[in-house]
């Protein structure tokens, strides 16, 4: 177990292990006390996508942040790289973790893990938040028509990781985030540690993901997206050039329980492009879902039929922690 600078965490432990879990020895990262949220980056990512959420979050709340299998530090497992096959990889997860219920705050193709996963087992998912979430038919981005194309896949999949870690993360991040936002070298240095370093192993999990999830063509889990009755907030920027802001509008349509934010001058990642205006506003949802009188509200306003109370619990200040090197 790898202690993560305690000294910078003046009320909690963070701390870096692994486990097996779905088939996968999963790298995971847990920080903080409280309900339990689990944060579940993208394609081509890893647990270090969510730096600045992490300290902050966990201000509130028990924050579990793992690598998905073939991404970051956990190794490529078995089984497919569908939304549906990285289901048991959370769920083993909570099982060896101890987490019987947990809040789930999803970016970009983990949205799919995060709705797969609340079908599947609905009782255990106690809200969402979803961040530019991808779940229909997706064209834009020079990835999508590239990936599936036997031999071409493989070579975008090889130029997109070509050149130093600090060019592959620069060239990325420039790429999914609206033009006005400067990308610090602090960003850029957090990213790195995602595993670009072994260029080849993420140039194959991007490409399997990228084959397996088939982002050009419809995904069958959205017939039962209705089914998902858990509080859920999704946040999508008005100039995403990977995900266009419909499909948030469309899932916010979709889902009963939803509450759409589109903002303004963002793209691709909301959470990075202003961490601070995200971890107010998740932290916010979150306290409020998450609050231990919540499920008894719930539960009588099903019975009497009274309307959702409205508004949450005021919301302190947030401390700015980063996380301190490995």
């Amino acid at each position: 177990m790898l202690l993560l600078d305690n000294a910078r965490f003046p009320r909690h432990k963070a701390c870096s292990d692994y486990l097996n879990a779905g088939g996968a020895r999963t790298h995971y990262v847990e920080c903080g006390r409280g309900p339990a949220v689990i944060l579940i980056h993208g394609l081509g990512a890893s647990f270090w996508n969510w730096w600045q959420q992490i300290p902050a979050l966990a201000q509130h709340f028990r924050v579990i942040a793992y690598d998905l299998k073939g991404f970051g530090n956990s190794d490529r497992g078995s089984g497919m790289y569908t939304p549906e096959g990285c289901v048991p990889q959370l769920l083993e997860l909570m099982d060896r973790l101890g987490v019987e219920r947990a809040a789930l705050v999803a970016h970009s193709m983990g949205v799919r893990i995060a709705l797969a996963a609340t079908i599947a087992a609905p009782r255990r998912i106690q809200a969402l938040v979803l961040t530019s979430p991808s779940c229909y038919i997706q064209t834009a981005g020079r990835a999508v028509p590239l990936l599936v194309l036997p031999g071409v896949g493989e070579m975008y999949a090889t130029w997109k990781y070509s050149g130093s870690p600090q060019l592959v993360v620069r060239r990325a991040l420039r790429a999914c985030m609206h033009p006005r936002v400067l990308i610090s070298d602090e960003d850029v240095y957090w990213n790195m540690q995602s595993g670009v370093q072994a260029r080849r192993r993420v140039a194959l999990a991007y490409l399997k993901y990228g084959r397996h999830m088939q982002f050009h063509r419809p995904w069958p889990m959205t017939n039962r997206l209705r089914e998902i009755s858990a509080p859920t907030l999704i946040i999508s920027g008005d100039s995403d050039s990977y995900v266009p802001v419909a499909h948030a509008e469309q899932l916010a349509a979709t889902l009963p329980n939803a509450t759409l934010e589109i903002w303004r001058d963002t793209g691709h990642i909301p959470h990075s492009e202003d961490a601070a205006r995200y971890n107010r506003v998740v932290t916010a949802f979150l306290r409020h879902q998450l609050a231990p009188h919540r499920r008894w509200i719930d539960r009588l306003a099903r019975q009497v039929a009274l309307p959702e109370p409205r508004g949450g619990p005021a919301l302190p200040g947030i401390a700015r922690y980063l996380l301190g090197r490995r």
